[in-house]
């Protein structure tokens, strides 16, 4: 997910890699030399490369042309997940700032789903909110160890005793916030935008949500089958959140097969308001991709606040 396509000229060539070179050395040995580069697809915020090395081991790299607020947040997402033992994530090889921003990551082999896949995908979703904190008393709050990225802007995780609480604040008027620095609300309203989330709190509140760690960005491009037909989360954008939460943008823009989460529900049972909560946690995604991509998502945040004002 991106707000625009950084010009090539802004990164080191595919022809001076070189100091990529020194770091795969340094990292894996003498024969991780890079022996071509490809671009891959994907690539709408930073440069993506398929890097094939001497040794005949690929390796995925992402590059930053500009100051770049991402990448350790996603290494740190990856392994957040990767220690839950729940559902797999590329290895992170390398992460670093110099001398541009880079994330060197394991290569996947991909295939396309079949139908084991989405069981898998659906089973191990369920297995990863479930996963046990208990050994962390933090995490028995809402929020993360720091602020991280949801695409191109910052997502804000305070650790909050209370669920609505760090929706209503931490997310939706975050990003409300955003929004109305950009001109995309009025000062009428930001009085409508304060009714719905009293509105919304009080429906929140009475959720009795618990803390789960979630992926936080799941639309249909960050997700993986494997040559194995495993799925791999790629591109987190984590917290520990109502579990609910992430089925908003699974839902928005599809691609998600039905037996994804019949098998996610066979583990974790839908509770009752659940469709309604989980339109209300799309505004977030809503709000975000309007500061991300303009006015065309507009209508869709109104169609969610008008509903409770």
């Amino acid at each position: 997910m991106g707000a625009t396509t950084i010009p090539k000229r802004q990164f080191i060539s595919g022809n001076r890699l070189d100091f990529l070179n020194d770091i795969l050395r340094q990292t894996l040995g003498s024969q991780s030399d890079i022996v071509s580069s490809e671009s891959v697809s994907g690539g709408c915020i930073n440069r993506v490369m398929k890097l094939n090395l001497k040794c005949g081991k690929p390796l995925l790299v992402k590059l930053s042309g500009d100051a770049n607020l991402g990448f350790g947040h996603e290494a740190q997402g990856l392994a957040a997940i990767s220690q839950t033992n729940t559902i797999a994530t590329p290895q992170v090889i390398s992460v670093g700032d110099a001398p541009q921003p880079y994330l060197v990551l394991e290569w996947i082999e991909t295939a396309s789903p079949q139908s084991l896949f989405w069981k898998r995908l659906g089973r191990k979703l369920a297995d990863l909110h479930d996963a046990n904190h208990e050994a962390d008393p933090e995490r028995q709050r809402f929020g993360f160890t720091e602020d991280n990225v949801i695409g191109a802007k910052p997502q804000i995780n305070p650790w909050t005793d209370s669920w609505a609480s760090f929706f209503c604040q931490h997310r939706l008027r975050y990003q409300f916030e955003l929004a109305c620095g950009e001109g995309y609300f009025t000062e009428s309203d930001v009085a409508r935008f304060e009714a719905f989330l009293e509105k919304v709190s009080i429906m929140l509140e009475q959720a009795h949500a618990r803390p789960s760690l979630i992926h936080g960005d799941l639309w249909n491009g960050n997700f993986l089958c494997d040559e194995n037909q495993q799925p791999v989360l790629i591109d987190p954008a984590v917290s520990y959140s109502h579990s609910e939460a992430e089925f908003s943008i699974m839902n928005m823009f599809g691609g998600f097969d039905r037996q994804c989460f019949d098998a996610y529900h066979e583990i974790r049972p839908a509770q009752p308001g659940a469709n309604q909560r989980i339109e209300v946690y799309s505004l977030y995604h809503y709000l975000n991709h309007l500061n991300l991509f303009g006015r065309s998502y507009l209508n869709d945040c109104w169609r969610i606040i008008n509903k409770y004002i």
